[in-house]
């Protein structure tokens, strides 16, 4: 696995647990974290820090807003360029 598909992975993991809090299931947001935890544990062994968090923060970045908007939050158009201007930077940066 390369460090986007960790990215991407870890993105997933992620989503359950701020979905599961968002709702309020702790038993679901903790299992996800728990398991976030541990898959973080595992790929940061082979691959290099800084371009798996990258890859996860930019990819994290934008499934969240999508996520966010899809249940209801509204952010300004300022924000959501500054969001998407971020994760660009993080994709660059791999």
């Amino acid at each position: 696995m390369n460090p986007f598909e960790a990215g991407l992975t870890l993105t997933v993991i992620e989503l359950f647990g701020d979905i599961a809090a968002k709702k309020q299931n702790l038993a679901v947001c903790l299992s996800s974290y728990l398991a976030l935890g541990y898959s973080l544990f595992i790929f940061l062994k082979d691959k290099p820090l800084s371009l798996v968090n990258a890859n996860w923060d930019g990819i994290s970045n934008i499934a969240t807003l999508v996520i966010g908007i899809q249940m209801g939050e509204q952010l300004t158009q300022k924000q959501m360029i500054g969001s998407v201007m971020i994760s660009i930077g993080l994709f660059l940066i791999n």
